[in-house]
């Protein structure tokens, strides 16, 4: 058994060793899209729409076979709608908001086979951004004469961002690999300064958040191409 094991961990170790080279360069990004959307179970009940779009080129050079130190950066805008009335009101919500991050990322790829591997990730970042909300409130009583208030807020948003991911991919080609996110463990600390437009006053708030996301919660996909230096290509291969 042990004879077994030890032959299976030498099997691997060459496999995951043909398939990235010491020297490559590692281009790819990271897209995902989500949207919810909840409707009203009655005329006073709230309707929420929200969607999500996040966009994370990285780059990154392989300090050894497998081994990973890069650069990434996460793109992020958030989108949400709600709205909700009664006999004589009516109120929507409208909220648009923009991060942008960038920092260190380290992976790693376990390979089984010649095409299949896992890959582990650690990303450190710094965030900022900015966002918009806008609520406006109609009144139409008969009893007194109708109006409509609006008030917008805007905010800014500075921080901290740290991520744990791990990836399952297949090399459809030498130099190219496709990936889906099986889970992610994302950890923020951020500061967040808004001001209302019916105040001149602002308000500022800290808060730190952690969050677990799989595949079904969250589906997220990447592609990857696996650049050798021409020195190496015609004496090895990616795969």
């Amino acid at each position: 058994m042990k004879q077994l094991i030890i032959t299976l961990a030498l099997l691997y170790t060459v496999s995951a060793s043909a398939q990235i080279e010491s020297g490559s360069i590692l281009l790819g990004t990271d897209l995902s899209y989500t949207n919810s959307k909840s409707k009203a179970s009655t005329s006073s009940s709230p309707k929420n729409e929200s969607s999500v779009v996040t966009f994370a080129p990285v780059l990154g050079f392989f300090l050894t076979k497998g081994f990973v130190l890069g650069v990434q950066l996460d793109y992020e805008k958030l989108t949400t709608n709600q709205s909700s009335s009664s006999t004589y009101s009516s109120e929507t919500l409208d909220v648009t908001a923009h991060t942008t991050s960038v920092g260190p990322v380290l992976r790693y790829y376990s390979f089984f086979g010649d095409k299949f591997y896992l890959q582990n990730g650690i990303t450190f970042s710094f965030i900022s951004g900015e966002g918009n909300s806008t609520d406006t409130y109609t009144s139409s009583s008969p009893y007194y004469t109708s109006s409509t208030t609006t008030t917008t807020v805007k905010s800014k948003l500075t921080g901290t961002d740290g991520q744990y991911n791990l990836r399952a991919g297949f090399l459809i080609k030498e130099s190219i690999g496709l990936q889906v996110a099986l889970v992610q463990l994302h950890y923020q600390s951020y500061k967040n300064s808004s001001t209302a437009s019916s105040s001149s006053s602002s308000s500022e708030t800290t808060t730190d958040s952690f969050s677990f996301t799989t595949l079904m919660s969250e589906p997220q996909i990447g592609v990857e191409f696996y650049l050798r230096p021409k020195k190496d290509r015609k004496s090895t291969r990616l795969n």
